[in-house]
């Protein structure tokens, strides 16, 4: 978490994307960890304006949240 907060999930994703290899699997994976670890809130806005069926997803979450809480 503390290298991950200077350079920002945008930064990591570049930076894992630049460094060669498998890239979308490592940035796939290393955004799903780090996305969790930073919350929605901190994520690119516009990231998050491309998700496909973007309110769906959303209401999948919230529900899940939801259930979590529960239990």
């Amino acid at each position: 978490a503390s290298r991950l907060e200077p350079m920002g999930f945008q930064g990591m994703l570049q930076a894992l994307v630049c460094g060669g290899g498998d890239t979308d699997t490592i940035a796939s994976m290393a955004g799903q960890i780090a996305g969790t670890l930073l919350g929605v809130n901190s994520l690119p806005t516009e990231y998050l304006s491309k998700l496909p069926e973007q309110e769906l997803l959303e209401s999948v979450c919230r529900e899940f949240c939801c259930l979590l809480s529960e239990g």
